[in-house]
């Protein structure tokens, strides 16, 4: 890595980036009535390039509704992605 900046006295700072891998919506409207509880299952294939979560990494599955006067319409699950065996004996050769 490049630590030219820290070995001149400059403080090296992280930015945070998100990137949206997949993007999916349901292929139809309805509404959801107060007091009623609506579940959906759903599969999702992750997408190859989905990046390990090692370090700070971070991966989540953000959730939301289009929904008028909502308090929260999103959600964010925070997920763990594994190297597949190759990467990881890949990576554990690096240790």
């Amino acid at each position: 890595p490049d630590d030219r900046g820290a070995r001149e006295g400059h403080s090296m700072r992280r930015v945070p980036q998100t990137h949206v891998l997949a993007k999916w919506n349901l292929p139809y409207a309805f509404t959801i009535h107060p007091g009623e509880e609506r579940t959906f299952d759903v599969k999702l294939d992750v997408p190859w390039n989905t990046p390990v979560t090692i370090g700070d990494a971070k991966v989540w599955l953000e959730t939301g509704l289009d929904a008028a006067m909502a308090l929260d319409p999103t959600d964010k699950d925070i997920l763990t992605v594994r190297p597949d065996p190759l990467m990881d004996a890949i990576l554990s050769a690096f240790e």
